[in-house]
């Protein structure tokens, strides 16, 4: 039971940091996005 709740745990932070990581270039994209617009104006 021991190693497979660290596996499990393990697996979740893994996720919730990609998804993290996935937001914050989402947001960072979106940011770049505008500022060309802004700029191409």
């Amino acid at each position: 039971m021991q190693p497979l709740m660290l596996v499990n745990t393990s697996v979740l932070v893994t996720v919730s940091v990609a998804n993290m990581a996935r937001i914050r270039a989402g947001a960072a994209t979106e940011v770049s996005v505008k500022l060309n617009i802004r700029s191409s104006r």
